[in-house]
């Protein structure tokens, strides 16, 4: 359509597909796709001339951040997101922390719950079925995961396993107390069809455990990081997208839980909190100017410091990387 003044009218952006309740935005957050498979290489990754030319020819090069003002769901347009040659790249690179916050919270959460068979959707090297297993040797444990070398060599150790995406899983409809998606909802390109498949695979009253990177959180400050966006992250969650987006695909969110920060992240996440007022700053900031440690980047050292030699793993109190929610499968859904 042309305006009066000549000008082709801009069709607004689609609804927020998490809330359905706003038009997504613009975030001027443009992300160059060939820089970041640069990035990956820095660390040791390589990628295939195919995968490359995947990711840089002109016409998928450069992804936008598109975002709701109510929700604050995110997701890059196009949802370049990374397939099968990308993951057996970085899979060469150990950069996931196998022992995770939110493994011995689920397994709790399933123990309480009374679950007996559990599948974990986008289950990799299969982390978190083996701590379960540990822990609960009475349950069945099913894996889910589009890496047929991950799948099989979890099938040689006796767990039930299903290779590809978790929608082609029909003959198991309702067949699982508990389906757990650790780390996985942000790096599908339409991650509402993956809601959709989690709660076809879940019998009715029972329970979806999900986690992501919380958006909300400290990674907000590194919306750069190569492991943050396209081809490895594409949709951006937080605990507002998932109470508006969960209850429209047919859960009750019971239990949202935000993960402390891990000592392993505290050289990159305690900084940009400090001037937010987190505990530590009001216990080593006084410190710190008692000692001559006037400026706050001296502070914050000496609170890290101290509290590694004192053996602490978490600092209880201070949001860290994940959003941890426990939802139950209902008969309402809106979007679905």
């Amino acid at each position: 359509m042309i305006l009066d003044s000549g000008v082709p009218e801009v069709a607004p952006l689609p609804k927020c597909p998490a809330c359905g309740e706003a038009n997504l935005e613009t975030a001027d957050h443009i992300v160059d796709l060939a820089k970041v498979l640069d990035r990956w290489e820095e660390f040791g990754i390589r990628f295939s001339a195919e995968t490359r030319t995947k990711y840089t020819t002109q016409g998928s090069r450069f992804v936008s951040l598109l975002h709701c003002p109510v929700c604050t769901f995110g997701t890059f347009d196009p949802p370049l997101a990374g397939d099968q040659d990308f993951y057996e790249a970085i899979e060469t690179t150990e950069y996931y922390t196998p022992r995770k916050w939110e493994f011995d919270l689920a397994i709790k959460d399933l123990r309480a719950f009374g679950a007996q068979h559990v599948i974990d959707v986008g289950c990799g090297s299969g982390h978190f079925l083996r701590e379960l297993r540990r822990a609960e040797p009475g349950m069945r444990l099913a894996g889910n995961d589009l890496s047929g070398s991950q799948v099989n060599r979890l099938a040689e150790e006796g767990f039930e396993v299903y290779e590809g995406p978790p929608v082609v899983i029909k003959d198991r409809a309702a067949a699982f107390d508990a389906v757990c998606s650790f780390q996985t909802l942000e790096h599908l390109s339409d991650p509402f069809e993956g809601l959709r498949a989690l709660r076809d695979l879940v019998r009715p009253g029972g329970i979806l455990i999900v986690t992501t990177p919380d958006t909300a959180g400290p990674i907000q400050h590194y919306r750069d990081s190569h492991t943050a966006i396209p081809p490895h992250h594409v949709t951006l969650w937080s605990e507002r997208a998932f109470r508006a987006a969960l209850p429209r695909y047919g859960f009750a969110v019971e239990i949202v839980r935000i993960e402390p920060l891990e000592h392993y992240l505290w050289d990159f996440y305690v900084g940009p909190q400090w001037r937010d007022g987190i505990w530590p700053a009001h216990v080593f900031g006084p410190l710190g100017q008692r000692i001559n440690l006037g400026h706050p980047d001296q502070q914050r050292q000496l609170a890290i410091d101290t509290l590694r030699r004192l053996g602490e793993r978490r600092l209880e109190g201070v949001p860290g990387h994940t959003v941890y929610v426990l939802a139950r499968r209902t008969d309402d859904h809106s979007a679905s």
